[in-house]
């Protein structure tokens, strides 16, 4: 069984934050482990070290923390690219952007396995549709903020560019790691290794 670490833990790092943003935290970690409908307002209090009460005064109920949730995570992801300076040319710009959105998803673990979730999940009778077309919204927006910076030319439809941009990066995070999983079993049941597999993913400039 999967502990999640109280507020109140020396070595967690945002001990030192708000009340609220405690909780947001502890809803997201919960929402990635169990999912959104599974988590309970009292295991998010008792994860954050705060009252059921104080989750209640500042987000009503489970529906409000889950769209804080949301949004707190869509500004992590927006931050991320718009951190990327555009520089460079276009290939050079996007290996940069995958870099970054690549070192935030490994600094927070617990924000990868929420994507995961909250789209993989869709398939399965899970995962929030909001959030998906949240992510498909900002896609879309970043794409035409940089064709009109002159750092996405492409000769196909923004629409066909954010979308194959938005699978790109949703490949790397859904099948990735199952491949990694499914590498290691090869690993395990085979004397030698079989050949490596390299998955490239091009996305339309």
């Amino acid at each position: 069984m999967t502990s999640i670490p109280k507020a109140g833990d020396a070595q967690r790092p945002d001990a030192d934050l708000t009340a609220r943003a405690r909780i947001r935290n502890a809803a997201l970690a919960l929402f990635a482990l169990k999912g959104a409908r599974a988590a309970t307002l009292r295991e998010i209090a008792e994860a954050a070290g705060v009252t059921h009460g104080l989750v209640v005064h500042h987000f009503r109920n489970k529906d409000g923390l889950r769209l804080a949730v949301q949004e707190h995570v869509m500004a992590m992801i927006t931050d991320t690219l718009n951190a990327v300076p555009v520089t460079g040319d276009a290939a050079e710009f996007g290996r940069a952007r995958d870099a970054s959105v690549a070192r935030m998803y490994a600094a927070n673990p617990d924000l990868a396995l929420y994507v995961r979730r909250e789209t993989a999940g869709l398939e399965l009778g899970g995962g929030d549709p909001e959030f998906m077309r949240q992510l498909a919204a900002m896609t879309l927006s970043q794409v035409r903020g940089l064709r009109a910076a002159g750092a996405a030319r492409s000769q196909v439809p923004e629409h066909e560019q954010a979308f194959a941009i938005l699978l790109r990066q949703m490949t790397i995070q859904l099948v990735q790691p199952l491949g990694e999983r499914l590498w290691e079993h090869f690993r395990q049941d085979s004397d030698e290794a079989p050949p490596e597999v390299t998955l490239k993913f091009v996305t339309p400039r």
